[in-house]
Parts: structure tokens; C-alpha cells; sequence
């Protein structure tokens, strides 16, 4: 009898299947031209899955969605008219170049937009075109990049009057905010935000109109309590602003924005688009130390997340050294981008050898892992910590850390609300883009392990290398230990901080520096006891000084009766004789 739970083998048909697979082969085997052209840019990837879920949040923008991935996110809506705002600014600084010419340019450009975007976009042409229009005069007003072009010579058509900018261009909070505060507080209206800074500028800015309190006489108190709402509320727009603008997902290309200006401003705007960007974004990372100098700014951007890194990447290593890509994370890319199913068989025996070549550095006898400590660890073997102090005349960038003579620098690193989302999107760029190193991941692998309690926080924060504004130290410690949360990252690989991680390792390992360290904190941090133990020394000294001249006096006169005994035999033996 057949047996009923057989399945039954049907007939394939092996022509259509191997047209199919050649069809599919085909397609993979072409992108490897398209991946070939993408090698100069950057991709604008997401979040890896690993790296998002350990905070979600810290990836997505509050308030303003810049590209495709976040675009039409009904959270985001309240300020999608900001954009049109900032593009009715823009065609009214140059009257002669209409809204098609701005569309003309950005669809020129629009399959090497499209390039830069790892994941498929589904949006079509026409949304494409017009959210890169939208966003890019966004950035560039929002950065001050068309600051001192109303009223120039430099292809700006008809003097626009003062009241006319101020009712086109609004997109400077600051007259918005204003508006809805002083009718909020004239009807008397309280805002419930529940203390989140996020909700209560939401709240302000789209408050149905009115309009701003003047102040007078009889309402002094009153101004005064709207101008403290208004600078409030400006602060919250920058903060929120400064978290939005540095997501890895929420990038467009930077030459985009390039295009944008040029027709609007054209070859001969002084300073150019790069300049007035890289100078506000400057002021938004103030609290970090740069060691580029103003005539160096940098130029050759992809987008303001890779801005971000080139101000904070470490400045004393040359950039040949610090924008070589690592073997491994680099076949780990090309696997990802499916480029290398075509060279692994050319390059088997090299690969081979490299892995005999690991093993036999893994197990040879002298071989150690390297690994960071806690800073009270490192105090206690005698490793002092400073805080480097910024010279203008030899600058320093935050990543720039130091060893030598058992102290070790480090830049003072100022912890506020926007912190870990840019830390986090940072150590992101750096796994999605590995050409650019892993200088801020290895950065954040040592602060997580010199931090690892609240008692190492207090010391660095005694130091001054730690200034933050929250409420306890274990929080700081809390923070960094979630950054380097399932973040691949070879502490044996190459990284910036291999040569100082393992100096500091042979200082905590010496028995010497453990000894004098332990003699020092123990016994002479009281300078009481340095003063008796000096005190004890120098009665020791006086004490064996003077055991010395006893004996060299015992040991002369013991010399001078000898040689008299001496004498008096030679001379009775002579009178014998």
C-alpha cells in the first residue's frame, strides 16, 4: 500500500530554473559596480538590530526628520512646516530662480542620492526629489548657513524689507515661540509637559497664534515672565536640535545641501556653504575640545554625523593611519554588502594563513589579553589622572589621551542630556562605515571600564576629567556601561589606544609601582606622617652618624694605647739586651 505521508516528487523544469538563477546571479553580479562607485561615499545605513535594542530611542529624531528613513512619521508632524517656511525664505532671497530650477538640480542628482542609502527606499521619484529639497533648506537655514546673504549683491534680486522677512522666514523660534508664549500667558493658559522638555516645546511652538506681549509699564512683570519662557524655549529648540541633526538615520548627503546654495548664492558666496556650517556646528559641539584650527576646517564632509567625527576623532595620528580600515571589519563589510562571494576563493591560502598566524599569537605562552581597569585600580598602582588643559596654541581634539611617566590625560569630558544619543549614533557611523576606524568605539570601551562604579566616577570627577548634571554618580556609570552594550570591539585588534592601554598594564603590573603606591596612600598621604616619618629619618641618621664617630673614636684610641704598649716592649727589650 503507498504510503499516504510520502510526498510526491514533482517534475521541475530545469530550463526555466536555470534562466531564473542566471537572472538572479546577474543582479547580484551587477551591484558590484554599483558598490564599486559607493566605495568614495558614505552610506547612511540603520541602526544595526544588535546596537538599536539596547535603547531605541537614542536613534530616533524628537522633533525634525531629515531624510528617508524617518520621513511622514505622524510624531514628527507638528514641525514639517518649519521646512516649507525655511524654502519660502530661500525663494524669496533670490527672486530669479524659481522653484523649478531648485527641483531640476536635486533630480539630477537623484539616483546618487539614492545611492547613499543602504536600505531600499520605496519612495517614489517625486517624493524623493521634493523631501531632499525640504530638508536640505531646512539644514541650511537652521545652520546659519544664509546668514549675511539678504541684502547682498550677490545675485539677491529687490531689497526685502525687515517686516517681510519676518513674516516668511520664521524659522528662527525665537519670533514663533514668542507669539504663542504671550498669548498663552495672556489667556492665563498653563502648559502641562510633566517635565519633558521634548513635550513642552511642542506645546509652545504649536499654541494657536497671538500676538508677542510688548512690554510696559504696567505689565513689567509680566514681559519679564515671557522672555523667560521665550529663552527657555529657544534653549529647549537647540537642545532638541542638536540631538536631531547628529542621527545617524536622519542624514541626507551633504551635496545636496552644496547644490542648494550654489544656485542660490552662486560660485562666489563668501564665505561658502562649508565654512558657515562647519562654523555653527562648531558652537553646537562647544562643550567637546577640537584641534582643528579655523583655517583648517574641514571641507570634504558626507553628511553632519561624519562632521561630528572628523571634529572628535583623535588629531595626533596622521590621516593615512587613522582612515585605514582594519582587515577585519573591512571583510565584514564586504560580506555585508555581498561583494566578496567572488574574491574569498581567489584568496583562500592567504586567509588560511592568517588564521594559523592568530592562533599561533593566541597561544604562544607570553601573550595577553588586553584589557582596561577601573581608575581606583589604576590610582591604587600609582597611575595618577589629570585633566589636559585646552592651549590654544597646541589644541587637542576629546579623544587625545596621554601616558607617560605614570600620569595619564584625558580631556574633560562634559556629560548633558544629549550625550549618549551622540555617543551612541557615533560608535553606530563607526560600525556601519568601518573605512573611518574605530576610534570613538575604542574612546568609549575605555571609559566603560574606567568607570565601571560610582567610586570611579567621584575620583574622575575630583580630577576634573568629569563634569556631568545628573543627579548621581551610579547614573554616569549606568550610562557608559549601556554604550558599550553589544558593540563589537576587538580589544586586541589595532585601535588608537593599544600603546596606552598596554603601558598602563605594565604600571599596574609592576610590584614596585604597587608597593610605593600603597606606601604612599597608606602611610604618607597625612602630611602629619610625612613630618614624623622625615623626623624619624633624620634621628636615624643623627643616630647612626653617631654610632660612626663613636667607633671612630674607639677604634683611635684602641690605636693609639696599642702603639704605645708597642713602644714600651721595644724599649724594655732594647734595655735587656
Amino acid at each position: 500500500m503507498e504510503n499516504c505521508g510520502t510526498s510526491r516528487v514533482h517534475p521541475v523544469d530545469l530550463d526555466d530554473l536555470v534562466a531564473s538563477m542566471k537572472n538572479e546571479l546577474n543582479l547580484h553580479c551587477s551591484l558590484k559596480g554599483t558598490i564599486d562607485k559607493k566605495k568614495s561615499r558614505i552610506l547612511i545605513s540603520r541602526v544595526p538590530k544588535n546596537i538599536r535594542d539596547v535603547d531605541g530611542k537614542a536613534y530616533d529624531p524628537i522633533v525634525w526628520s531629515v531624510g528617508p528613513y524617518h520621513n511622514g512619521m505622524p510624531a514628527l508632524q507638528v514641525m514639517e512646516k518649519e521646512k516649507w517656511k525655511c524654502l519660502s525664505y530661500i525663494l524669496f532671497l533670490n527672486r530669479k530662480i524659481s522653484l523649478q530650477d531648485y527641483l531640476e538640480i536635486i533630480g539630477e542628482t537623484e539616483g546618487e542620492a539614492r545611492d547613499c542609502y543602504r536600505e531600499g527606499l520605496t519612495m517614489d521619484s517625486s517624493e524623493f526629489i521634493k523631501m531632499l529639497l525640504l530638508d536640505g533648506c531646512f539644514l541650511i537655514a537652521s545652520l546659519h548657513g544664509l546668514d549675511g546673504l539678504a541684502g547682498t549683491n550677490l545675485n539677491i534680486v529687490g531689497q526685502i524689507e525687515q517686516s517681510e522677512l519676518n513674516e516668511i522666514c520664521t524659522v528662527h523660534i525665537k519670533s514663533e515661540v514668542g507669539s504663542s508664549v504671550g498669548d498663552t500667558m495672556k489667556n492665563g493658559t498653563k502648559m502641562e509637559s510633566d517635565g519633558d522638555p521634548e513635550l513642552e516645546l511642542c506645546q509652545i511652538i504649536s499654541h494657536p497664534g497671538g500676538s508677542l506681549v510688548h512690554r510696559t509699564d504696567d505689565d513689567e512683570n509680566e514681559g519679564c515672565q515671557v522672555e523667560d519662557c521665550i529663552d527657555k524655549a529657544v534653549n529647549l529648540y537647540t537642545t532638541i536640535l542638536v540631538h536631531d541633526l547628529f542621527l545617524l538615520e536622519n542624514q541626507i548627503p551633504f551635496f545636496i545641501l552644496k547644490r542648494i546654495f550654489k544656485l542660490l548664492a552662486g560660485n562666489g558666496a563668501n564665505p561658502s556653504l562649508s565654512e558657515r556650517i562647519t562654523g555653527y556646528v562648531e558652537v553646537m559641539l562647544h562643550c567637546y575640545p577640537n584641534a582643528i584650527a579655523q583655517c583648517d576646517r574641514p571641507k570634504d564632509f558626507q553628511h553632519l554625523l561624519h562632521l561630528c567625527h572628523i571634529y572628535l576623532r583623535p588629531s595626533q595620528r596622521s590621516p593615512e593611519v587613522h582612515t585605514r580600515e582594519s582587515r577585519h571589519c573591512c571583510i565584514i563589510h564586504r560580506l555585508f554588502l555581498g561583494q566578496n562571494y567572488v574574491k574569498l576563493s581567489s584568496h583562500a591560502q592567504h586567509k588560511e594563513n592568517l588564521i594559523l598566524d592568530k592562533q599561533s599569537t593566541y597561544l604562544h605562552p607570553n601573550w595577553k589579553l588586553n584589557r582596561w581597569r577601573r581608575a581606583v585600580q589604576y590610582h591604587e598602582a600609582g597611575i595618577k589622572f589629570n585633566k589636559k588643559e585646552y592651549d590654544k596654541n597646541k589644541s587637542h581634539s576629546l579623544l587625545d589621551i596621554r601616558f607617560s611617566n605614570g600620569t595619564t590625560e584625558i580631556p574633560c569630558l562634559i556629560i548633558d542630556r544629549n550625550t549618549e544619543s551622540l555617543f551612541r549614533n557615533l560608535i553606530a557611523f563607526e560600525h556601519t562605515s568601518p573605512q573611518f576606524g574605530n576610534d570613538f568605539t575604542a574612546y568609549i570601551a575605555f571609559l566603560s571600564q574606567l568607570m565601571s562604579t560610582a567610586s570611579d566616577v567621584t575620583f574622575l570627577s575630583k580630577n576634573g576629567i568629569i563634569v556631568h548634571e545628573m543627579r548621581f554618580d551610579e547614573e554616569v556609570c549606568a550610562l557608559f556601561s549601556k554604550l558599550g552594550k553589544n558593540v563589537d570591539f576587538d580589544h586586541n585588534g589595532n585601535n588608537y589606544l593599544k600603546n596606552v592601554n598596554q603601558a598602563m598594564e605594565e604600571h599596574y603590573q609592576s610590584r614596585i609601582n604597587r608597593w610605593m603606591a600603597w606606601l604612599w596612600h597608606n602611610h604618607f598621604s597625612n602630611p602629619w606622617l610625612i613630618l614624623a616619618a622625615v623626623a624619624a629619618v633624620v634621628v636615624l641618621i643623627c643616630t647612626i652618624l653617631q654610632l660612626v664617630f663613636a667607633l671612630l673614636a674607639y677604634l683611635e684610641q684602641s690605636g693609639s694605647e696599642t702603639s704605645l704598649s708597642t713602644n714600651s716592649m721595644q724599649s724594655s727589650i732594647s734595655n735587656n739586651s
